[in-house]
């Protein structure tokens, strides 16, 4: 899943990481460069599709980023 993560994600901007919760709601973080590249990818991205679950894309604080993603 990972690497189809990174092959969506690509055309957004440079990725600096990318977390998949290890639950089975599909969660996925990452953090992009830029919030110019990881605008595009939440308006791109977000109601769509992505290996039959629908996307939800949200921006989070970087205290919130650090607590639930191992830095």
């Amino acid at each position: 899943m990972k690497k189809d993560v990174q092959e969506t994600c690509t055309s957004f901007g440079i990725m600096e990481k990318i977390f998949i919760e290890k639950n089975n709601q599909g969660n996925v973080w990452i953090k992009f460069s830029d919030t110019v590249s990881a605008m595009k990818a939440q308006e791109k991205l977000n109601s769509q599709f992505f290996d039959g679950r629908k996307v939800f894309c949200y921006f989070v604080t970087e205290e919130t980023w650090n607590k639930r993603v191992s830095v």
